[in-house]
C-alpha cells in the first residue's frame, strides 16, 4: 500500500484482545497515537496472551484471527501481506498445495454465501479423513462488516464447518469493531481450536520517523509537525502517514486540522499519473483528475462495484464497473467545466489513487480514500438533501428510525465533516453510525446534535448489539460536559423508574467517562447518583468511574464515604448483593486513595457464581500491595483462612482462591521474602493439611524455555524449608507432610489458551521434584547435625518422594548407609523376593505397561489360515476371519471401535495384508449367504454371520460397488442392515446405514417391512424401545408405511389408547400376523412402548398418513382419564407441531388451554423439537408462541442460572421462550419487526423484547438495502428531481414530493377542478336584464382523482412508475364488483447489479382521495385505506388526500355537499389526520401520509 512513497516495509503489530470481558468498566482502550518503542513483541505462539503485542503472522498460525478496527486502520493490508505469496482459489481447492480463498464482505449475502464461501468449507475433508491433504488453505473474509449476512454468519459457519477437518485451514477475518458479533468467537474457536480478536497497534514513533525518512522528508520534523497539528494519530498508521508525507513533501509543513491534512494528502495522490499506464500525452490537471476520481468513487460505492474494468464488455465480472460507463458528460472545477473523455478517465486511473489488482482492472488503493472522494464529489455537485437521504438512509418498517448502510457510513461521516450545516440530518437520523467515524466530524454543532440524538435514542443504543464501548467515539465539544450534566441532574432521585430514563442516564454516564473532561458540575451530578441508593448498582458503579475520570479530587471523598456505607451488612445486601459496586470502588481507590486497613476492612466473601469487578479486584489486589503493607495483608489472609466463620471459602472452584494465589506470589516477590516465609508457610500448610490445593506461584515458574534462574530456585527451596518448619510445628505425620509439600499443588490447566495446537510454556506443578534431591539430602544432613530428629524424618521422607531411581548419579549419591536419609531410601536398593506379593504386583504392572498378548502369534496364524480358506471359497471361514479382525493382537481384547475400511481394523493391520480382494469376497458372501434372521431377530439376540454381512455391505458401500449386488440379494440381509452395527455403540442413524436401508426399501420392500415389524415386537416384548427404527423412513415404500401404521395401531391397542380409532382402522386393514402384542407388566416397558408409539406416528406424519392422523386426533380429542392417556395426548400434540407447526398450531394451542397440560406440552417440545417447531412458524405465529410460553412461564419469575447444574424441564421451556425473540430478530423481516413492536407494546418493561426489536430493525435495514444500478446512480446525480425506488417508503417519498409540487402548481389552473355555470353581464344591467354572476361548485371526486393521476404520470416519468385509477384489488363477484382503489401507483424497484439477487416484485402505493364534503373524511383513512385497501393491495404504504375546496368560494346554492363540507375546519383537519396516521402506523407498522390539497378557483379580491 505504501510502496509508492516509503523505501521499506514495516511489519504491522497487533494487540491481542481478551476472549471475553468481565464487565463494561474493565475494558481498556489504548488511545495513544504511537505505541512505545520498547514494547515487547511476541514472535512465538506459545507466548500469546491477552494484552500482548504480537506479529499478525504468529496469531494467524495459532487458530482463527479476527482483526478489528475502524476503516483506514490497515486491516486489509495486513491480510494481504499474510497471503501475498498464496495463489487464489476460484473454483475448488485440491488440498495438494497452499492456497488462499479471499472473500469480500460486501459480496457475501444470503444468496451468494454458498458460492462464495459455503461450498469451499463443506468440501473440506471430514474429521479424521484428511490424510491426503498436504497444503494449507487460508480463508480470508475481508470487510466483514459490509456483509448483510454478518449478524447470522455464526450460524451459517457452524453449519458449514460441522464435522469438517480444519487442521489444514487458517481463518482470517477483518471487521469494524462495533459491528463484530461476539457469537462468532466461540464458533471459530470451536472449529479452529482457538480464535483471537486483535487490534492493529499504531506504529511506534521510531518506525514512523524511519518510514518518513525513507520517503525523503525529515521524519522527526514531520512527526513533530503532525503532533503540533493534532494529527499524531494520522502518523501512527501507514496509510495516513503516507498522505502526511506527500503533503509535507509538497508544502514543507503540515497545517490545518487532521481531516484537512487527510484531504490534502489525497489530493497529492492525484498528481503525476504513472506514465507507464498512459498511452498518450497528459491533457488533464490534478483538480480535474481528483474530480473524476470522485465521480468514480461515488458511482462505485453507491452501485456496489469494487473495480473498474478496462476489457471487453462481456468479460466484466459481477463487481466490475465498465470503464465505458464512466465516460461522458461534463464535470466542473474552479477552472471551469471539462468533458469526461476516455483519455480523461484513463489519466485519472493512472494516478496513485488507484492500484491495478490484475490486468484489465483498477481499484481504489483504500476504501477510506474512496469514501472521502465520494463525499467530496457529492458535496461539490450540491446533491440535494432529499437525494442524499434517498441514497444514504434505510427506513425501518415502523418508520420510526433510519439507518445508514454499512458500506456508506464512512462516506456519510465525510459528508457531515465537509458540510455540517447541510448534512446535519445524517447525525439526526443515525447517530450511532456517524459516531463510529466521529473523529472525522469536527463540527461542534454536529457533535452536539449527535450526542443529543444518541441520548434521545439511548434505549435503543444501550440495547443494541454494536458494542459501541469497544469503538473509539470522539464526540467532545465545548458544551459536552454541560450537555451530559443536564441529563444526569434531571435523573430521578427515586432511581430508574423506567428503561427509557435509565438508558438515557446510563449512556450519559458512559459518554462522560469516555470524554474524561474535568468538569465540576458534571462530577457533582455523577457523585450524587453514586451516593443515591435508589439507583441500581450498575448505574452507580459506572457513575463512580465517570466521576473519578472527571474530577478525582472531588470524587475520592464521596467514593470513600459510599464504600464505608457498604459496611452495613443489611444495606449492602439490599443495594449491592453481588458486591459489584464495592469492587468498582475498591478498584478506583486502591492503592492510592485507601490505606491497607480500610481496604481489608471492606473485603467480603464474593459471590460464588459471578466473576465481575469484585472478583477481579480480589485477583489483582495483591499485586498492587506495597511492601510496607504486606505484613498486614498476610495477617488478614492468615486469619481469614484459619477462621471457619470468616465466610470466605478457599476452594479451587471459588474466586477466593485467586486471592490466596496472588498473596503468595506477591509475598515471594518482595525484597525481603524470607521475612514472610513463615507466615506464608502457615497459610499454605493449612491448605495442604486440609487436602486443599494452591498453585505453585508464578514467581517460582521457569521461564518460557523451561529454564529456572538460580534466584527462583533459592526462593522455591526457601518456601519448602518454611513448609517443613510449619509441618514440624503442627506435629504433622512426616510421610504425609513430605508428600503434601512435594505433590499437593494445584495443577494448571493445559488448555488455558483454548487450543491444543499451541504449545504451552513449561510450568511447575510440584514445589520439590527430582532436581531437588541432592538439596534434600543436604537438608537432612544439616538437620541431623543439629540434632533435629523430627526434621530429619520429614527431609528423609522428602528424599524418598523426590528420589529418581533412573538417575545413575542420584543412585550413587544416595547409596550411603551412614547418611541420615538412608532409612528412607534403603528400599530402593534392597532385593525383592521373587515370589513375594510385591514382586507379583510389579510383574503385573510391567505386563500391563507392555500390553503384550502371549497368544498373539497363534491367533495371527489362525487368522492367516482363515483368510486363505475364505479366499478358497469358504464363507464360514470368511465370517470367522472378519470377527477376528476386530481383536487387538497386542492385548487380545476387542478394539473399542472398528469403523472404517476392513483393511484398517487392528488385526488386519498386524496381518500386513491390504485385502485388495475384499469387495469380491463381499459380493460372493452376500450373494450366497443370508442373515439367518428368523433364528435370532424374534428373540432380540444376535448372529455373527449377520454381523459379517453388514460389515461387508459397508465395505461395498465405501468402495462404490453396491450396484454390482444382485437385486434379489437385498432381501437376504434386511435384518442385518436394520440391527447390526460396527464398533462399540451406535445410534442406528449413521449415513451408511441410512443409505443401505434406502436401497433395501427399493429392492426388497416386503422383506424390510417384515423385519421392521419383527425387530419392533421383539424389542417391545423385552421392555425396551426399538431404536433400530430411528433410521427407517416410511416414505421409502408403501410396504414400510403400512407396516408402521399397523405397529402404531397395535401399540394404541396394547396401551389402551384411543381403542375406538384403533379398532376402526383395524377393521379396514389387512390381517396382521401376531398383532396381539404382549408388553411386560412394568412402568419401564410401558414407557418404552409409549415412546415407540410417538416416534412411529411422528415418522408416519411425513407421509400424511390418514391412520396416523386418526390416532393422533383421537388421542388429542379423547378422554384423558389416566396419566398415560394424558401423556400420550401431549406427545400427539408435540408430533403434530414437529410435523407442521404452521398448520397445527391453532389446534394445539386450543388443546393446551389447561396450564398444567400446556406446561407438559411446552416441556416436551422444548426437549426435542423446539428448533424444528419455531423455525417452521411464520413471524406472527412465533410471536403467538412467545405469548403462550410467557403465559405459562412468566419471565418475571425466572431464577438466575448459576454454576454447573442439571437443566430441568422447566428451565428448558424457559430457554425456548427466550430463544423465540432472537429468532424473530434474526429473520429481520418487516413482519418480524411488526410482531416485535406488538410484543413491546404488550410488555413495555421487558428489555429482552426491546433488545430483540432493536436487533430486528437493524437486521431488516441491512437485508433490505441493495446497491443501486450504476445507470440509476448516474441519472440520479444528473437530475435533482430523480429518486431511487427500492421500497414502498421510497415510493411514498417520491409520490408525496410530487403531490406537494402539484399542490403548489394547482392555483395556476385550478378552474379545471371546478364546475362553472356561466352568468350574465349585460352592458346595461336593468331589473329586467340583471347581472347574473357565475356559479361555482367543485367537480366530483372522480375529477380530482383523474387530475392527480394525470399529474403524477407526467411528473413521475422516468421512474418506472405506473399510475392507475379505479383498480380492482378485491373482487366480490364475477361481474367486476369489489373494492377499488382511487389510485394505485406501482413501481419496479431499482435492483442492484448483484448477480445473485433476483428481480424484485413491484412496489405499490395506494392513494385514497376524498372531497372535503365526503362524510367519510374523518374515518376513511383508518377504515378504508389502512383497514382494507393496503392489505388487499399487498402493500404497507398509502397516501390519504382530502381535496379542500374553500367554502367561501363555493357559491352554488342547493348543493348538499357544501353543508357537509362546512362541518370540517381547515386549520385542524390536517393535524387530526396526521395524528390518526401516526397512531395507525404504530399499531400496524404501516406508512401513512395524509395530505390536504387546497383547490381554490379564480376570483376577484
Amino acid at each position: 500500500m505504501a510502496g509508492y512513497v516509503f523505501g521499506f516495509h514495516v511489519p504491522r503489530v497487533c494487540r491481542v484482545r481478551g476472549e471475553r470481558v468481565a464487565a463494561e468498566d474493565l475494558i481498556v482502550q489504548a488511545a495513544e497515537a504511537f505505541r512505545p518503542d520498547d514494547d515487547d513483541v511476541v514472535v512465538d505462539a506459545g507466548r500469546l496472551r491477552q494484552g500482548v503485542l504480537a506479529l499478525p503472522a504468529v496469531v494467524a498460525a495459532a487458530g482463527a484471527m479476527v482483526v478489528l478496527g475502524e476503516p483506514g486502520a490497515g486491516k486489509t493490508s495486513v491480510l494481504k501481506q499474510l497471503t501475498t505469496e498464496l495463489p487464489r482459489v476460484y473454483d475448488t481447492w485440491s488440498g495438494d498445495s497452499d492456497a488462499c480463498l479471499w472473500v469480500t464482505g460486501g459480496d457475501l449475502t444470503e444468496y451468494s454465501y454458498q458460492e462464495e464461501l459455503g461450498c469451499h468449507l463443506v468440501s473440506l475433508p471430514s474429521q479424521g479423513d484428511a490424510a491426503g491433504t498436504v497444503g494449507v488453505l487460508t480463508v480470508v473474509l475481508d470487510q466483514a462488516d459490509e456483509s448483510p449476512l454478518l449478524p447470522r454468519l455464526s450460524r451459517w459457519l457452524r453449519r458449514s464447518l460441522s464435522g469438517r477437518d480444519t487442521s489444514r485451514v487458517r481463518f482470517l477475518m477483518a471487521c469494524r469493531t462495533a459491528d463484530y458479533p461476539a457469537a462468532l468467537t466461540s464458533v471459530l474457536a470451536e472449529a479452529f481450536g482457538a480464535c483471537r480478536c486483535v487490534d492493529l497497534a499504531p506504529l511506534s514513533r521510531t518506525e514512523a520517523v524511519s518510514l518518513a525518512d525513507s520517503a525523503g522528508v525529515p521524519g522527526e520534523e514531520l512527526v513533530e509537525a503532525a503532533e503540533a497539528a493534532g494529527a499524531a494519530v494520522l502518523a501512527g498508521v501507514p496509510l495516513t502517514l503516507e498522505l502526511l508525507v506527500l503533503t509535507y513533501r509538497a508544502d514543507g509543513r503540515l497545517h490545518g486540522r487532521p481531516e484537512e491534512l487527510f484531504a490534502c494528502g489525497v489530493a497529492r495522490l492525484a498528481e503525476d499519473p504513472d506514465p507507464h499506464r498512459l498511452k498518450k500525452a497528459l491533457i488533464t490537471t490534478a483538480p480535474q483528475r481528483l474530480m473524476v476520481a470522485g465521480r468514480i468513487a461515488a458511482w462505485m460505492l453507491l452501485s456496489g462495484h469494487r473495480t473498474v474494468w478496462h476489457g471487453g464488455t462481456f468479460e466484466a465480472g459481477a463487481y466490475d464497473l465498465p470503464g465505458d460507463a464512466l465516460v461522458g458528460g461534463t464535470e466542473r472545477t474552479a477552472a471551469g467545466a471539462f468533458q469526461v473523455t476516455p483519455q480523461v478517465v484513463e489519466e485519472c486511473l493512472a494516478t496513485a489513487l488507484f492500484t491495478a489488482p490484475d490486468d484489465g482492472r483498477a481499484a481504489f488503493r483504500h476504501s477510506s480514500v474512496a469514501a472521502y472522494l465520494a463525499a467530496r464529489y457529492l458535496t461539490d455537485r450540491k446533491t440535494t438533501p432529499r437525494q442524499l437521504e434517498n441514497l444514504f438512509l434505510i427506513g425501518a418498517p415502523d418508520g420510526e428510525t433510519a439507518t445508514i448502510p454499512a458500506p456508506l457510513r464512512e462516506t456519510a461521516a465525510w459528508l457531515v465533516a465537509m458540510d455540517p450545516s447541510a448534512s446535519g440530518w445524517l447525525a439526526g437520523a443515525d447517530p450511532e453510525s456517524l459516531a463510529v467515524h466521529s473523529a472525522l466530524v469536527r463540527s461542534d454543532e454536529v457533535r452536539r446534535l449527535t450526542v443529543s440524538r444518541l441520548l434521545e435514542r439511548a434505549a435503543q443504543v444501550e440495547l443494541g448489539d454494536t458494542r459501541w464501548q469497544l469503538s473509539r467515539w470522539d464526540l467532545s465539544h465545548p458544551a459536552l460536559a454541560d450537555q451530559l450534566a443536564d441529563v444526569v441532574e434531571s435523573s430521578s432521585a427515586e432511581g430508574g423508574a423506567e428503561w427509557q430514563s435509565t438508558a438515557r442516564v446510563r449512556l450519559a454516564i458512559q459518554l462522560a467517562q469516555e470524554a474524561g473532561t474535568a468538569h465540576s458540575r458534571l462530577a457533582n451530578a455523577l457523585l450524587r447518583l453514586v451516593s443515591n441508593d435508589a439507583w441500581h448498582q450498575t448505574e452507580r458503579r459506572l457513575a463512580a468511574r465517570a466521576a473519578f475520570a472527571c474530577d478525582p479530587g472531588r470524587a475520592v471523598p464521596v467514593l470513600v464515604e459510599v464504600l464505608d456505607s457498604l459496611s452495613d451488612p443489611s444495606r449492602a445486601e439490599r443495594v449491592d448483593p453481588d458486591h459489584e459496586l464495592r469492587g468498582t470502588l475498591l478498584n478506583l481507590l486502591w492503592p492510592h486513595h485507601l490505606d491497607a486497613a480500610t481496604m481489608l476492612g471492606a473485603l467480603r466473601p464474593p459471590s460464588p457464581d459471578l466473576y465481575g469487578n469484585y472478583a477481579h479486584f480480589l485477583r489483582t489486589m495483591p499485586a498492587e500491595c506495597g511492601d510496607e503493607d504486606l505484613p498486614r495483608l498476610l495477617a488478614w489472609v492468615s486469619e481469614a483462612v484459619s477462621r471457619p466463620d470468616s465466610g470466605f471459602v478457599f476452594s479451587s472452584d471459588r474466586f477466593e482462591i485467586s486471592l490466596i494465589n496472588g498473596v503468595i506470589d506477591r509475598a515471594l516477590k518482595a525484597p525481603d521474602a524470607a521475612r514472610h516465609a513463615g507466615t506464608l508457610a502457615k497459610i499454605i500448610f493449612s491448605f495442604l493439611h486440609d487436602h486443599r490445593k494452591v498453585r505453585v506461584p508464578d514467581c517460582l515458574q521457569p521461564d518460557e524455555r523451561g529454564h529456572e534462574a538460580p534466584g527462583t530456585r533459592s526462593l522455591r527451596r526457601l518456601l519448602a524449608q518454611a513448609l517443613v518448619t510449619e509441618a514440624l510445628r503442627t506435629g504433622a505425620a512426616p510421610r504425609l507432610a513430605a508428600c503434601q509439600i512435594a505433590y499437593d499443588w494445584e495443577r494448571r490447566s493445559p488448555m488455558r489458551l483454548g487450543t491444543s495446537t499451541v504449545p504451552e510454556p513449561p510450568t511447575r506443578d510440584q514445589l520439590i521434584d527430582r532436581e531437588d534431591f541432592p538439596w534434600v539430602l543436604e537438608q537432612a544432613a544439616e538437620a541431623a547435625a543439629t540434632g533435629d530428629d523430627a526434621a530429619v524424618q520429614v527431609y528423609g521422607e522428602l528424599a524418598s518422594c523426590t528420589f529418581p531411581p533412573d538417575d545413575p548419579h542420584a543412585l550413587e549419591l544416595a547409596y550411603d548407609d551412614a547418611h541420615p536419609a538412608w532409612p528412607y531410601l534403603r528400599s530402593f536398593y534392597e532385593a525383592i523376593p521373587i515370589d513375594s506379593p510385591l514382586a507379583r504386583r510389579l510383574r503385573r504392572s510391567h505386563s500391563a505397561g507392555k500390553r503384550h498378548w502371549p497368544e498373539a502369534a497363534e491367533f495371527m496364524a489362525d487368522l492367516a489360515r482363515l483368510l486363505a480358506e475364505a479366499r478358497a471359497g469358504d464363507n464360514d471361514a470368511l465370517w470367522q476371519f472378519l470377527w477376528g479382525l476386530g481383536v487387538d493382537p497386542q492385548t487380545g481384547s476387542f478394539a473399542q471401535d472398528v469403523r472404517g475400511a476392513i483393511a484398517t481394523w487392528p488385526a488386519a493391520v498386524a496381518l500386513g495384508d491390504d485385502l485388495p480382494d475384499a469387495p469380491e469376497l463381499a459380493l460372493r458372501y452376500l450373494t450366497a449367504e443370508h442373515d439367518h434372521a428368523d433364528s435370532w431377530l424374534p428373540h432380540a439376540s444376535g448372529n455373527k454371520r449377520s454381523w459379517a454381512g453388514y460389515a461387508l455391505l459397508t465395505e461395498l458401500h465405501r468402495a462404490g460397488r453396491l450396484p454390482e449386488l444382485p437385486a434379489r440379494t437385498w432381501s437376504s440381509w434386511t435384518a442385518a442392515i436394520l440391527t447390526e452395527y460396527l464398533g462399540m455403540a451406535t445410534s442406528y442413524t449413521e449415513p451408511v446405514r441410512v443409505d443401505l436401508l434406502r436401497l433395501a426399501a427399493r429392492h426388497a420392500p416386503e422383506s424390510l417391512a417384515h423385519r421392521v415389524a419383527q425387530a419392533a415386537r421383539a424389542a417391545l416384548r423385552a421392555g425396551r424401545q426399538p431404536i433400530e427404527l430411528n433410521a427407517v423412513d416410511p416414505r421409502w415404500s408403501a410396504e414400510l408405511r403400512t407396516c408402521m401404521e399397523h405397529l402404531a395401531i397395535e401399540l394404541s391397542t396394547c396401551l389402551g389408547l384411543v381403542p375406538e380409532a384403533a379398532d376402526k382402522v383395524l377393521a379396514g386393514s389387512p390381517a396382521i400376523e401376531d398383532h396381539s402384542m404382549c408388553l411386560p407388566e412394568s412402568d419401564e416397558a410401558r414407557d418404552a412402548a409409549l415412546r415407540t408409539w410417538h416416534s412411529t406416528l411422528a415418522a408416519l406424519l411425513t407421509t400424511d398418513s390418514h391412520t396416523a392422523h386418526g390416532i393422533l386426533d383421537a388421542s388429542i380429542d379423547g378422554p384423558r382419564e389416566t396419566p398415560l392417556a394424558a401423556r400420550a395426548a401431549v406427545l400427539a400434540a408435540q408430533a403434530l407441531l414437529a410435523a407442521d407447526a404452521e398448520a397445527h398450531w391453532a389446534r394445539v394451542k386450543t388443546f393446551a388451554t389447561d396450564p398444567e397440560l400446556g406446561r407438559e406440552l411446552a416441556e416436551a417440545c422444548a426437549r426435542t423439537a423446539a428448533e424444528r417447531i419455531h423455525s417452521n412458524l411464520g413471524e406472527a405465529l412465533v410471536a403467538d408462541l412467545y405469548l403462550w410460553l410467557s403465559g405459562l412461564y412468566d419471565p418475571e419469575e425466572d431464577q438466575p442460572l448459576r454454576g454447573v447444574r442439571w437443566v430441568t424441564a422447566d428451565e428448558e421451556a424457559r430457554r425456548w421462550r427466550d430463544r423465540l425473540l432472537p429468532e424473530l430478530s434474526r429473520r429481520g423481516t418487516a413482519e418480524a419487526v411488526r410482531q416485535l413492536r406488538r410484543l413491546a407494546a404488550l410488555y413495555p418493561s421487558r428489555l429482552s423484547v426491546a433488545a430483540a426489536l432493536v436487533a430486528a430493525t437493524k437486521q431488516h435495514a441491512a437485508a433490505s438495502w441493495s446497491q443501486v444500478r450504476a445507470e440509476d446512480v448516474i441519472r440520479l446525480l444528473q437530475e435533482p428531481a430523480r429518486r431511487v425506488i427500492r421500497t414502498s417508503t421510497d415510493l411514498l417519498d417520491v409520490v408525496h414530493e410530487a403531490l406537494e409540487e402539484v399542490g403548489r402548481a394547482l392555483p395556476s389552473h385550478c378552474e379545471l377542478l371546478w364546475d362553472r355555470t356561466p352568468g350574465k353581464s349585460p352592458r346595461k344591467p336593468s331589473a329586467e336584464n340583471p347581472v347574473v354572476p357565475d356559479v361555482w361548485r367543485p367537480k366530483p371526486e372522480a375529477a380530482l382523482c383523474a387530475y392527480l393521476a394525470h399529474e403524477l404520470t407526467l411528473r413521475l416519468a422516468g421512474h418506472r412508475v405506473a399510475v392507475n385509477r379505479e383498480v380492482l384489488i378485491h373482487p366480490t363477484d364475477p361481474y367486476g364488483a369489489g373494492d377499488r382503489t382511487d389510485l394505485l401507483v406501482e413501481a419496479m424497484p431499482a435492483p442492484g447489479d448483484h448477480p445473485d439477487i433476483a428481480s424484485s416484485e413491484s412496489v405499490k402505493l395506494v392513494i385514497e382521495v376524498k372531497g372535503s364534503w365526503n362524510v367519510e373524511v374523518p374515518t376513511a383513512q383508518a377504515e378504508q385505506l389502512a383497514g382494507r385497501y393496503l392489505p388487499e393491495a399487498g402493500t404497507d404504504a398509502g397516501i390519504y388526500i382530502v381535496g379542500w375546496y374553500p367554502i367561501d368560494l363555493w357559491d352554488a346554492t342547493g348543493d348538499s355537499r357544501k353543508t357537509q363540507a362546512k362541518k370540517l375546519q381547515l386549520d385542524t383537519l390536517l393535524v387530526e389526520l396526521q395524528d390518526q396516521a401516526a397512531s395507525l402506523s404504530r399499531a400496524g407498522a404501516r406508512h401513512l401520509r395524509p395530505m390536504v390539497i387546497n383547490v381554490p378557483r379564480p376570483y376577484r379580491q
